[in-house]
Order: structure tokens, then C-alpha cells, then sequence
């Protein structure tokens, strides 16, 4: 009987073990897959540092890997970098899919330029402001020091902009003030000043024409086309823009959106 109990248990023993061994080798990472929207003439290497860190799972446990601690390290892997999903297709591949992200805005402060992407994550602080994909100036973002955490200016970190309904309609702009870079110089938020609230965005284009868009918490996308449409087609007898100052605001009466002289 006892040699009989002992023999069951070198059998489930041996069972246990060759099962482990078994997973081991089925189940064992061996393919790795990244699909990579990256920008080849930033220069950033964003691919490459990417797969530097998902190389370390090769040969690792399926089962055991966490798919959230690959995503963390690959996005600490470089501030351009966002992971978009991680996946784990059976029996042994990881799916990562990423993105790069693109240089938009820069926020000056301190004498130095943060620049930003188009959700307002602080890619780098530099002492310049060219893009780096095609060294036009990123457009200039102007915030009033007291609506903004200057603390919280990190990179990586995304900008902290107090008011919430401003942050808003500010991101929502950013595909906007890219799309017209070439034309745009600066971006001035003014939410409050002397106690009053203002939601005023203040378009200041690289041949001097401004644009002030009031209550740029509605309708933000709308005044800002106006805007755009109203500069493209905008000329004067020697041949430039001039150095025009305008408002864009909706009418109360029509509802329609409409550009006056200052």
C-alpha cells in the first residue's frame, strides 16, 4: 500500500512536470509584430526604440505576459511614442500597434519651447522651435501663466490647463492651427483677465493679420474655418495680406458666423 501511494505520486509528479515543460514549449512568446505609423524624416527613432523594448519578451511565458506592463514600458520607450493596443494572438504572438507623435504647438516659458502634439503631450523642451519633420516654426501657443500648471511641465506630461470647457475646445482646435501652419504664426488663449471671463482665441498670422474669435467655447470649429476662408482669399493692391485686425463672432440675429474689421 505505501509503495502503491508512492508510485501515484511520482506518476502525478512526473505528469505535473512534463505538463510544465510542455507549456513552456507551446507557450512560449517567439513573434513579435509591430505596426508602426511613424514619420521616417522626424529623426525621432521611434520604431526602434520600441522594438529595443519588446525584444526583452521574446522567450517569455504567453500566458504570464501582461500585455499592460508592455504597453507602459513600450510608452516610456520615447515621449513620441503612442501605443495604440497590445495584443496577444494564441499560442505565442504579441500584436503591438503604435503611432508617433507629431510635433504641433510649443508653449513658451522660461525661454524655452515646450513642444507639444495635437493632445497637447509635451513631446520635448528645446531651445529652438523648429519641426522636426519639416523645420517650419510649430505654431506658438500664448497662455496666461495663471491658467496653466507651470509646476506640471514635464515631458511626457500632458499641459494642464485649469479650465476644463477652455482645454476642451483648445484640443479640439489643434488639427486646425496644423492643417494651417504654413500661414499661422501664433495662438493666443485669454480665458479670464481681470476677473472677467473672455474664451477669446487670437489667430496671429505670419504676415500680421490677427484674427480674434469670440466665445471660442462655441461653435470653435465653425469661426475658425470662417477664419481660414477669410485669410485665403484675402488680398490687398500690393499683392500681401496686410496686417488687418478682425473679429470673427456669430451673429445673435441669423446665427451665422461672419468676420468684421476690428
Amino acid at each position: 500500500m505505501k509503495y502503491k501511494r508512492v508510485l501515484i505520486l511520482v506518476t502525478i509528479l512526473f505528469f505535473v512536470t512534463v505538463s510544465i515543460f510542455a507549456s513552456a514549449m507551446l507557450f512560449t512568446v517567439n513573434e513579435i509584430e509591430i505596426k508602426a505609423d511613424v514619420i521616417a524624416s522626424s529623426g525621432e527613432g521611434v520604431q526602434s526604440k520600441a522594438e529595443t523594448v519588446l525584444s526583452s519578451y521574446k522567450g517569455k511565458n504567453y500566458i504570464f505576459t501582461d500585455t499592460n506592463k508592455i504597453a507602459n514600458e513600450v510608452q516610456k520607450s520615447s515621449p513620441y511614442v503612442k501605443v495604440v493596443s497590445v495584443n496577444k494572438v494564441f499560442p505565442n504572438k504579441i500584436v503591438v500597434e503604435i503611432k508617433e507623435r507629431k510635433e504641433a504647438l510649443c508653449l513658451v516659458y522660461d525661454s524655452k519651447y515646450y513642444v507639444l502634439d495635437e493632445e497637447l503631450v509635451i513631446l520635448k523642451i528645446s531651445n529652438s522651435n523648429e519641426n522636426n519633420v519639416d523645420g517650419l516654426k510649430n505654431v506658438e501657443l500664448n497662455l496666461n501663466v495663471a491658467d496653466y500648471g507651470q509646476a506640471e511641465l514635464a515631458v511626457g506630461a500632458k499641459l494642464n490647463v485649469y479650465d476644463q470647457t477652455a482645454f476642451s475646445y483648445l484640443k479640439n482646435s489643434v488639427t486646425k492651427f496644423v492643417e494651417n501652419r504654413q500661414n499661422l504664426e501664433s495662438v493666443t488663449l485669454e480665458v479670464k483677465r481681470d476677473g472677467n471671463v473672455y474664451n477669446r482665441l487670437t489667430l496671429a498670422m505670419r504676415e500680421g493679420v490677427k484674427f480674434r474669435i469670440q466665445k471660442a467655447n462655441e461653435e470653435t470649429l465653425e469661426k475658425l474655418d470662417k477664419a481660414f476662408e477669410f485669410y485665403s482669399n484675402l488680398t490687398m493692391p500690393n499683392g500681401n495680406k496686410g496686417e488687418g485686425d478682425y473679429f470673427v463672432f456669430k451673429l445673435e440675429s441669423s446665427g451665422d458666423v461672419v468676420v468684421s474689421k476690428a
